[in-house]
């Protein structure tokens, strides 16, 4: 019988590294890879560091956390665009993908499902340095 509430703890969790080159700016983060996440997320502090120029949505939408409980930032209300592809794959064209502007606690970025069913990169979950590094622009 399960209990009333799982912990799963974040030393499974896959990152990658994405390496950022916008305009005359450069910067690397690990992204949370979340194949259960419905959407791709970055934090508003990475957009400004990146100086990223968000969109509003013309309807904000609420986000909740994965445990149920309301999300900080409460209603997604802007996005960036950003493309991305493997580093080492410089024949594969980047499809650019909304980025939904929320708090994300220790994460900057969360790639979800819609990045891993657009860009079917295989990625090694038991050793993941093996796996490409992402370049987006």
């Amino acid at each position: 019988m399960l209990a009333d509430s799982v912990f799963v703890p974040r030393v499974n969790a896959l990152k990658i590294s994405v390496h950022f080159i916008h305009q005359e700016t450069s910067e690397t983060t690990e992204a949370l890879v979340d194949t259960g996440a419905t959407h791709n997320f970055l934090t508003p502090e990475l957009a400004e560091l990146l100086d990223l120029q968000p969109q509003k949505l013309t309807k904000p939408q609420t986000i909740w956390n994965v445990d149920g409980t309301p999300n900080k930032s409460r209603q997604i209300d802007s996005y960036v665009d950003l493309k991305l592809h493997p580093m080492d794959w410089w024949n594969v064209v980047g499809q650019k993908q909304h980025f939904y502007l929320a708090n994300l606690g220790g994460d900057q970025m969360i790639l979800g499902y819609p990045w891993m069913a657009a860009n079917d990169i295989p990625l090694n979950w038991s050793n993941p340095s093996e796996n490409p590094k992402i370049f987006a622009s």
